[in-house]
C-alpha cells in the first residue's frame, strides 16, 4: 500500500526526543498548518535529517500520514532562522513567537496569510543591523498579525492596515508611537481567550 507524500515548507517550532533515536516535532507548515510528526532515527549520527530539522529550522519537508501520526520522510533546510551571527534579542523574539504559535494554533488548518506573515517577520529578523528596539517592534507587529489572522483580534480602527502592509523599515518605525496600544490589544485578547 503506497502513501501519499505531502511536500511543503515549514518551521520546526519545537521538538521532543522519543525512544532511542526518534524525535517528535511540532511543525508550522505552509500547506497543512501546525502538525505534529515523528522523525524516526533523526538523532543517529548518520541521519540525513539531523541538521535540517532542528528547533527553529526553516525547511522543505516531506510528510506521510501514518495511522495515528504524521511521519517525516525527507527534509532540506531552506535557511537557518537562528545563528550565532544574529542579534541575540532577535533570536529570542523568534523563539517567543514560535512558542505563541504553538500555543494558539491547535489542529491542522491551512492559513496562508498567517504563514506568509510569520515567514516575512522571521526573515526580516535575520538582519544583523537590526536594533533591539526594532526587533521589539517586529515582535509586537507579528504577534498582532498572528492574533488578527487567527480571529483573536477583531476589526479595530487602524489595526487592519498594520496586518496587511509589507514589513518595511518605515512600517517598523510607525510602531513606536503605537506600542502601548498594540500591547494593550494583544494582552486584552489573550486575557479574554484565557490563553
Amino acid at each position: 500500500m503506497s502513501h501519499k507524500i505531502f511536500h511543503t515548507e515549514g518551521i520546526v517550532l519545537s521538538s521532543k526526543d522519543t525512544r532511542e533515536s526518534d524525535r517528535f516535532l511540532t511543525v508550522f507548515t505552509k500547506e497543512l498548518g501546525v502538525i505534529r510528526a515523528t522523525a524516526q532515527g533523526i538523532r543517529k549520527l548518520e541521519s540525513k535529517l539531523r541538521y535540517s530539522l532542528q528547533d527553529l529550522s526553516y525547511a522543505n519537508i516531506d510528510f506521510v500520514r501514518g495511522r495515528e501520526v504524521w511521519r517525516v520522510t525527507t527534509a532540506s533546510k531552506i535557511q537557518p532562522l537562528v545563528s550565532s551571527s544574529h542579534n541575540t534579542y532577535a533570536t529570542e523574539v523568534i523563539a517567543n513567537i514560535s512558542r505563541l504559535l504553538e500555543r494558539l494554533c491547535q489542529g491542522e488548518e491551512k492559513n496562508e496569510l498567517l504563514y506568509a506573515s510569520v515567514i516575512e517577520s522571521f526573515l526580516y529578523l535575520q538582519d544583523p543591523l537590526l536594533t533591539n528596539d526594532q526587533a521589539k517592534n517586529v515582535e509586537l507587529l507579528t504577534v498582532l498579525r498572528i492574533m488578527y489572522h487567527l480571529g483573536y483580534i477583531g476589526d479595530i480602527k487602524n489595526i487592519e492596515a498594520l496586518t496587511t502592509l509589507e514589513l518595511t523599515k518605515n512600517l517598523i518605525e510607525r510602531i513606536y508611537p503605537a506600542r502601548k496600544s498594540i500591547a494593550a490589544h494583544i494582552n486584552k485578547s489573550l486575557k479574554e481567550t484565557h490563553l
